[in-house]
């Protein structure tokens, strides 16, 4: 949201489709400019042709659109690579080469071997949330701390802010209760898994009527099939299993794009739930992210651009959830999204993270699911999930980004206190049988895209 992205080409001109040109980016969350470095900013943050009296960022990235919209990145204009997050001029590399005697001429580039090990590479872990150092942009200080928890501290206030306590969450459906409309007060996205679950048991608890809302995405393990069902039964709701035959599309489209398949699956939950909350008159959607996914995915950019007031981050997400629902993409290629085309669906439709609201351990979580709710750890699939294809999204992400997609919700977990330290690690430590990958990537159709220019 606010934010605009041009390619263009030497003259400032807009490129074709098709065309390579240079990433401008102009919008709300853009700097000033360059610390203590006029050159350098006068140099790069130019005055937007296309926006009166707002500025552009002249980024030295290249590329493309394609006809669905989509950016195509094809790399660097200047010599300019990223190794593990860091920013390195590889014509300094080679300057510095020069230097030594015997060394008339140099050419310095970044050479990746491809491999399919997914062994996570050599890394130092956080002594405060054991987030592993091969997750790009991190460093560790001499005392083993990252830089994330460092940052963390100063704006720690902020967080408080924006987590609320269950006083609010009553708050919430205060006028639901009141005024009752149709057969239920809300809608629970149950994924079989203890969080989720969790959630379900405490909603009920305070007197609400949720429809329960689940995707059947064809790789679901049985037994965290058998614990919706169950937990379901038990508690006297009724369920929704939603299913879709786009499924594997969305999967292909998700690798490809994001490395994992949690992306494309998230949208085709949120989709469905959507259409079923608008066929039952249902007002709120109950999410069970966690705080660290929700921290991880939303929170940590609003505070990096200094956006804090709870009230403007709520708004922000409303507009980037309307436009998340407008890309092109599997989904949208596959599914009926039309409803969703202007947005206004999601301006009757509330969703609610009931870990917003919700400040629990892992272990009060434990503590009472085994005694108020009949709910059974899956033995059929890893750690971090009840999704058997999410093995498939740990492989390829550890692939092809050389560090495990979970390693970074998780450190937000222990810093906002849900789990321990080696509890978080122990849930990353994962053991994948590439063999039982690769059936399923055959399954499903998946062909690795490389991007070139």
């Amino acid at each position: 949201a606010n934010t605009h992205i041009y390619i263009l080409d030497e003259r400032l001109q807009p490129t074709a489709i098709g065309v390579a040109g240079e990433i401008y980016i102009s919008g709300a969350g853009l700097a000033t400019g360059y610390l203590n470095a006029p050159e350098l900013t006068e140099a790069a943050f130019l005055p937007n042709p296309y926006l009166a009296g707002q500025s552009m960022y002249k980024t030295g990235d290249r590329a493309r659109w394609q006809d669905d919209g989509q950016l195509v990145f094809l790399g660097r204009q200047d010599g300019q690579v990223k190794v593990r997050g860091a920013r390195i001029e590889l014509h300094e590399v080679e300057a510095a080469l020069r230097t030594l005697d015997g060394v008339e001429e140099c050419h310095v580039r970044v050479v990746t071997q491809e491999s399919h090990d997914t062994t996570l590479p050599e890394s130092a872990h956080c002594v405060a949330c054991g987030l592993p150092s091969n997750v790009p942009g991190t460093t560790l200080d001499e005392d083993g701390v990252c830089n994330v928890c460092r940052d963390f501290h100063q704006y720690r206030h902020e967080a408080d802010r924006y987590f609320m306590d269950m006083d609010a969450l009553e708050a919430v459906f205060a006028d639901v209760k009141a005024q009752p409309q149709g057969d239920y007060d809300c809608m629970m996205l149950l994924s079989g898994g203890k969080d989720s679950t969790y959630a379900l048991g405490r909603l009920q608890e305070m007197g609400l009527r949720p429809l329960v809302f689940s995707l059947d995405n064809g790789y679901i393990s049985e037994e965290a099939k058998v614990n919706i069902l169950r937990v379901v039964d038990t508690l006297g709701l009724d369920l929704e299993f939603a299913s879709t035959p786009a499924m594997n599309a969305v999967f292909v489209d998700s690798l490809q794009r994001f490395s994992n398949v949690c992306n494309g699956c998230f949208k085709v939950i949120y989709t469905l739930a959507l259409t079923c909350a608008r066929k039952h008159g249902i007002r709120h959607i109950v999410t069970g992210l966690s705080r660290g996914q929700i921290f991880d995915t939303r929170l940590k950019d609003f505070y990096r651009h200094g956006i804090y007031d709870p009230a403007e981050i709520d708004a922000q997400v409303l507009l980037a959830r309307k436009a998340y629902h407008r890309a092109k993409d599997a989904v949208s290629r596959h599914m009926d999204v039309d409803f969703l085309a202007d947005g206004a669906v999601l301006d009757k439709v509330q969703f609610v993270d009931f870990y917003r609201y919700c400040d629990v351990s892992l272990d009060e979580v434990y503590d009472f699911l085994g005694k108020r709710i009949p709910w059974v750890r899956p033995s059929d699939t890893g750690r971090s999930t009840n999704c058997l294809i999410n093995e498939v999204g740990i492989f390829i992400h550890k692939r092809d980004r050389k560090h495990h997609n979970y390693a970074s919700p998780y450190s937000w977990d222990v810093r906002l206190g849900h789990k321990t330290r080696d509890a978080a690690m122990k849930e990353l430590d994962d053991e994948i049988v590439q063999r039982d990958v690769q059936q399923i990537l055959d399954e499903i159709g998946y062909t690795k895209v490389e991007n070139h220019a």
